[in-house]
């Protein structure tokens, strides 16, 4: 994961691939990002991209955003053969997923907690995002992380509420998915950063996610 947060904007991105001989039968992966802006304090999404690669077939989604909604740049495979249709009232000033999550880091940086809600719409489904605050708590040292130390605990869910896949695919769709984010201090007088968390990418599995450098 790649976090650049500043007060004219954001740039967030999500990297994930199998490894060993998962990777050499299917080499599954995920290549996430989103990028906004702050106006009055207020997230304000305004590109997203997604490619995965499952089972050897690529999808691609490329969001754009005029007037706080999200119009489908483009998307491949097409969506309607796959997936119940969103309709476009459900998705107005909706986020996307990696802009839920950074709402979450910067309401953590402001205030010290992070309960919040938000629909998400990733040019297929939307989702309910929720997160909130469990406490401050002990991040264990590992060779992995640059960072061990005090962290605040932040658990979260997303679960989808329409666009469900047609056919098999729906009770799969509606099963919560569930993580977890430590965030601290760690630069003196910079903004909560997540330093460790628990997620489960959609598709591909669970992941832990580590700290490894922070730039100015």
């Amino acid at each position: 994961m790649i976090v650049d947060l500043a007060p004219s904007g954001y740039h967030m991105g999500l990297r994930y691939h199998t490894i060993g001989l998962a990777r050499v039968f299917d080499g599954d992966k995920l290549d996430q990002s989103s990028n906004g802006t702050f106006e009055h304090e207020q997230l304000v999404p305004l590109e997203f991209r997604s490619f995965v690669r499952l089972h050897s077939q690529d999808r691609v989604v490329v969001l754009d955003y005029r007037n706080g909604n999200p119009i489908v740049a483009s998307i491949s495979p097409a969506n309607d053969a796959e997936r119940e249709t969103v309709p476009m009232a459900r998705r107005e000033h909706t986020f996307d997923p990696l802009s839920a999550m950074m709402d979450m880091l910067h309401l953590a940086a402001q205030t010290g907690h992070c309960d919040l809600s938000h629909y998400t719409y990733d040019g297929r489904r939307l989702e309910l995002f929720e997160a909130r605050t469990v406490g401050e708590e002990d991040v264990a040292p590992t060779s992995r992380s640059i960072f061990s130390g005090r962290g605040l605990r932040c658990d979260y869910s997303s679960q989808t509420v329409a666009g469900f896949r047609l056919g098999d695919g729906r009770d799969e769709d509606a099963r919560p998915r569930k993580g977890t984010v430590w965030l601290a201090q760690v630069v003196p007088g910079g903004p909560r950063l997540p330093v460790r968390g628990l997620v489960d990418v959609r598709f591909l599995g669970a992941a832990t996610m580590y700290l490894t450098a922070v730039t100015p």
